[in-house]
């Protein structure tokens, strides 16, 4: 399994595939086995795999690129894991493309695009989609009790859109081919702490917690004129939103 936790041995894997509608995968995975002995206990491993495909429907593809990190280390009688994600795929409709086009340009060529590869001028036909997540997570006894100290932190970036036939503004005298282009940023990240408490009566465990977390998205919508190749008016809307809480639980 690329992402089972690390093991005690070192080892590599790789792995080929092939399916219908021209899909390929290649995949690897690298383990360490246990470094630092004797001083802090480590092992970890570093995956991989990226993904490509067509589709029942013509001039459609799509690809995915993975990349995989985790450790697990023995640290002043606790443990502590790491643990980092990385994911990049894409969605595309080739209408209007000759191969050598495509070949060119790559995947994010189109009929509506003179500019293709470019994240600012990206039609509703090609969507594209990148997020990472990481975390640091350190656990230890004392006495009966669990102790656990967990930090994380996620990003995302993506963009698609829609495209129609109407008006490009209210000033327009006629109609055109219009698409609506979105982009969406998201940026999390917190920490949570919390214990878990046996008691001495009725197998109950208590588990007291404090938690933090802060949030940061933008969100953005053009209209633009596909014949033109530019931007009608001003975004419909363009705003960047900023949230945070804390708290404690039992």
């Amino acid at each position: 399994d690329l992402h089972s936790f690390p093991t005690r041995r070192s080892s590599d894997l790789t792995r080929l595939g092939a399916g219908s509608y021209n899909k390929y995968e290649q995949a690897g995975k690298v383990s360490s086995g246990t470094l630092l002995q004797g001083i802090a206990p480590t092992s970890m491993y570093l995956a991989g795999t990226h993904t490509s495909s067509q589709s029942f429907f013509q001039n459609n593809s799509g690809s995915r690129d993975n990349l995989a990190f985790k450790s697990n280390t023995d640290l002043l009688g606790g443990k502590l894991t790491t643990f980092f994600d990385y994911n990049n795929q894409s969605y595309s409709y080739n209408e209007g493309c000759t191969a050598s086009n495509i070949a060119a340009n790559g995947q994010s060529c189109n009929f509506y695009n003179n500019t293709p590869n470019n994240e600012n001028n990206t039609v509703y036909n090609y969507n594209s989609f990148r997020n990472w997540i990481a975390y640091a997570d350190y656990s230890m006894s004392l006495g009966n009790a669990r102790i656990d100290e967990k930090f994380y932190a996620y990003w995302g970036n993506g963009y698609g859109g829609e495209g129609y036939y109407g008006y490009a503004n209210a000033a327009a005298k006629s109609k055109s081919t219009l698409f609506e282009p979105s982009l969406e940023k998201t940026h999390q990240w917190g920490d949570i702490l919390k214990a878990d408490i046996p008691l001495p009566f009725a197998g109950i465990t208590l588990q007291p917690g404090l938690w933090f977390q802060l949030d940061r998205s933008q969100h953005r919508q053009n209209v633009e004129d596909i014949v033109a190749f530019q931007q009608t008016e001003n975004p419909l809307y363009d705003e960047d939103v900023r949230r945070g809480g804390e708290g404690a639980y039992v």
